[in-house]
C-alpha cells in the first residue's frame, strides 16, 4: 500500500451527506456533557485539547474514567476501548498491579531531581526484550527520542540532511513534520516525492534538509539515497508505517536500501508506536522486512 492511496476517498454526497448529518446530530444528543466540556476547554486550550490528534468534529468525547477494556465519559456512557492510547496501554486501564506499583512510588515521591533505582531496572528489562539494543535513553515522547537521535547522527557524520518516507510520522517537530499527509497536487512524482511542510511555520531551510523517499518502493528509495548519500546524516524509517505494512515481495530496508551502507548515513528506526514492552523478546526488531543492523 502507498500512502497516497489513502487520499482517494470521495466525499459523501446526497443521501450520504444527510445520513452523516443525522449521525452527528445523534452524537451531539448523546453527549451533551462532552460538548459543554469542549466549549469550556476551547477557551483556554487550542482546539480544546492538549493533543491536536484527539480533536474531531463536532467535538471530542470528554472521558472521566477507565477500567480494563471500558471507558466512561462525563455523560455516563460506557464504551469499549479499541485504541488504548494508540496501543500503549497493553494491560488495559487501571490494571490492579499497575495501580499498586504507582501508589507505592507516589508514597516515595515522583520527581526527585536525581537518578533513582527504578531507571536502570527498567532499562535492563527493555534491553532484555529488545535484542540488539545496547543502551537506553528515556525521553518524554517519541518526538524527543527522534530529535535526539537525529542530532546525534548529524553530530557524528557532520552532515545536515536526513531522509524520511512519505507518509511517515516521526513526531511534531520541524525536520520530520514534512510530507506526513501532503496534498496530492503538491506531493510531486510518486518515485521522487517533494518535501512538503505539514503545517505553516516550517522554514524553507528545513525543507531543503529533509529528503522524502517513497514507502514500499525500495528501488526508488535506494536511488534517492544513492543520489544524496554524501549529504545524508541519517535515514529514519518506520518498518511498519502506521496502518501500511510492507507489501509482499517489496524488499525491506536491508535488502533494497544498499545506499545506506555505501554512504554510511545513520539508520534510525523511528517507529514511535512500534516497540511495546509487552512483546516477546526481539519483537520490535525481528519483523520481516526490517533492518536489524542498526
Amino acid at each position: 500500500m502507498n500512502p497516497r492511496n489513502r487520499q482517494t476517498i470521495k466525499r459523501p454526497r446526497g443521501k450520504s451527506v444527510r445520513s452523516s448529518m443525522g449521525i452527528l446530530e445523534e452524537y451531539a444528543k448523546q453527549n451533551p456533557g462532552s460538548k459543554a466540556a469542549y466549549e469550556r476547554a476551547r477557551l483556554v486550550l487550542p482546539s480544546g485539547c492538549t493533543r491536536t490528534v484527539l480533536h474531531w468534529p463536532p467535538f471530542p468525547l470528554c472521558l472521566r474514567a477507565g477500567r480494563g477494556t471500558r471507558l466512561w465519559d462525563v455523560d455516563g456512557n460506557e464504551r469499549i476501548d479499541f485504541n488504548f492510547n494508540n496501543t500503549t496501554l497493553i494491560l488495559g486501564h487501571n490494571h490492579p498491579r499497575v495501580v499498586e506499583a504507582t501508589e507505592e512510588q507516589l508514597a516515595r515521591g515522583t520527581v526527585l531531581g536525581a537518578p533513582t533505582e527504578a531507571e536502570p531496572r527498567l532499562a535492563e528489562e527493555l534491553l532484555r526484550r529488545l535484542r540488539g539494543a545496547e543502551r537506553v535513553r528515556f525521553t518524554p515522547s517519541g518526538t524527543e527520542a527522534n530529535m535526539q537521535a537525529i542530532r546525534a547522527a548529524r553530530s557524528y557524520t557532520g552532515r545536515d540532511m536526513v531522509a524520511k518516507c512519505e507518509g511517515a510520522y516521526h513526531g511534531s517537530w520541524d525536520a520530520m513534520d514534512v510530507s506526513v499527509a501532503p496534498p496530492l497536487e503538491e506531493a510531486g512524482p510518486r518515485r521522487a516525492p517533494r518535501s512538503v511542510r505539514q503545517h505553516e511555520g516550517i522554514p524553507d531551510g528545513v525543507l531543503g534538509n529533509t529528503l522524502v523517499i517513497p514507502f514500499n518502493d525500495a528501488e526508488a528509495a535506494e536511488s534517492l539515497i544513492d543520489e544524496h548519500g554524501d549529504e545524508l546524516a541519517a535515514v529514519i524509517v518506520e518498518p511498519v508505517q502506521r496502518d501500511m505494512p510492507p507489501e509482499p515481495g517489496v524488499p525491506g530496508v536491508r535488502q533494497g536500501g544498499h545506499g545506506a551502507p555505501r554512504h554510511r548515513p545513520y539508520l534510525r528506526r523511528g517507529d514511535i508506536l512500534q516497540a511495546r514492552p509487552g512483546g516477546r523478546p526481539g519483537d520490535a526488531r525481528g519483523h520481516p522486512g526490517r533492518d536489524h543492523s542498526g
